[in-house]
Order: C-alpha cells, then sequence, then structure tokens
C-alpha cells in the first residue's frame, strides 16, 4: 500500500505504508471518509472475484493494517460504491471470467460502526434499472445518484444517469441528462465537497 498527501502545491512523495491486505487481488473499489479506507470486491490473480472487504484505519498519513469485515453479500468485481456517513452503498458490477461476465443489477446498503468503521449487515436496495458495471455514486441530501455506469442492456453510446431516494426509495429514476459517451468513461468519479 503506498499513499502521498495532498498538499498546496500537489502531491508529496509517495511512501510505502507498513499496511497490508489480507487478500492480492487487482480492482477493488477503494472510498476513505478520511478515518477509514474501505477495500470493497475485486479480482484475485486467478481472475476469481471476490465480495471481500477491508476496513484500515488512518492515524495522520499513515495507514493501519487491514482487517476483514463483513463480506458483501453478493461476489463483485467493479461496482459502483458511496459512502454516507453512516453506511455503505454498493451497487451492480461484474462476476465471471473474463470473456463471459455476468453483469449484476443488485443495490445493497449496511451500516458502518463509527468508531472501528466496521460493516453491519447488508440490506437489498431497490435493483438497478438494467446489470450495471462501474460508475460513480454520491449520496447527496438523502439521495443516491449513479453516473455513468454501463450495462451490456444499453447498446447506444449514452452514459445515463440515475437517482433513487436512499430511504424509502422504491424504484431508480432515470435522470433527464445524459454524459459523453461510456467509452470515454472508463472510472468516473465523482467529487462532493
Amino acid at each position: 500500500v503506498w499513499t502521498a498527501e495532498i498538499t498546496e502545491t500537489g502531491l508529496s512523495d509517495w511512501e510505502q505504508q507498513p499496511a497490508t491486505t489480507s487478500a492480492q487481488r487487482r480492482d477493488p473499489r477503494i472510498l476513505t471518509d478520511g478515518r477509514f479506507v474501505w477495500l470493497i470486491g475485486g479480482e484475485a490473480p486467478v481472475d476469481v472475484v471476490t465480495g471481500l472487504i477491508e476496513v484500515g484505519r488512518l492515524d495522520g498519513t499513515e495507514l493501519l493494517a487491514f482487517r476483514q469485515t463483513t463480506p458483501l453479500p453478493m461476489v463483485t468485481s467493479e461496482p459502483a460504491v458511496a459512502l454516507a456517513p453512516d453506511r455503505l452503498v454498493v451497487c451492480g458490477g461484474s462476476r465471471g471470467r473474463r470473456g463471459a461476465r455476468e453483469f449484476i443489477d443488485r443495490c445493497v446498503s449496511a451500516p458502518l460502526e463509527a468508531e472501528t468503521g466496521e460493516v453491519g449487515p447488508f440490506v437489498e436496495l431497490p435493483p438497478l434499472p438494467s446489470s450495471m458495471y462501474g460508475g460513480a455514486m454520491v449520496i447527496v441530501r438523502g439521495r443516491l445518484t449513479l453516473f455513468g455506469a454501463r450495462s451490456p442492456a444499453m447498446a447506444d453510446d449514452t452514459a445515463r444517469i440515475f437517482s433513487l431516494q436512499l430511504d424509502g426509495g422504491t424504484a431508480w429514476e432515470r435522470l433527464p441528462l445524459t454524459l459523453p459517451s461510456p467509452r470515454l468513461l472508463e472510472d468516473v468519479k465523482v467529487l462532493v465537497p
């Protein structure tokens, strides 16, 4: 694990941290709230997709050891993930070997323990409008918004935007906005100040 500090003039030098993960994998999704770092899903080196979630504590600029927490109720690589002050949301993704991928429409949410970053039990949210992977999600004023996810069911070159009321929402709503071609949106990132 390597980290760099963001400064007024750019990035500091990269420093290797003593933290290690319990399983080698590529493409896990990474979230942080400034106190903890979560690694979500991903693929092991032999193309085995995992539902593993690990959490590590930040101490200043040092990242302490990762530990496994409650796994996802599904195995997934390339899901959209979002963090609210008190919960983690994971939607979509893919599983299976390259060339024979199965895409996922499930969306789940779990509470986060404030002092340890541990992930609690997952509950189902309404499924995505179709199976999707990638993209980015944010939670703003209680609404979950998904940007730029890709779907084999959407053959045109339009990257759609969907939204769901996080508490009590019963179905995803397509917003009347589009993004450039999904091919241009390999890894969408959304920052909310």
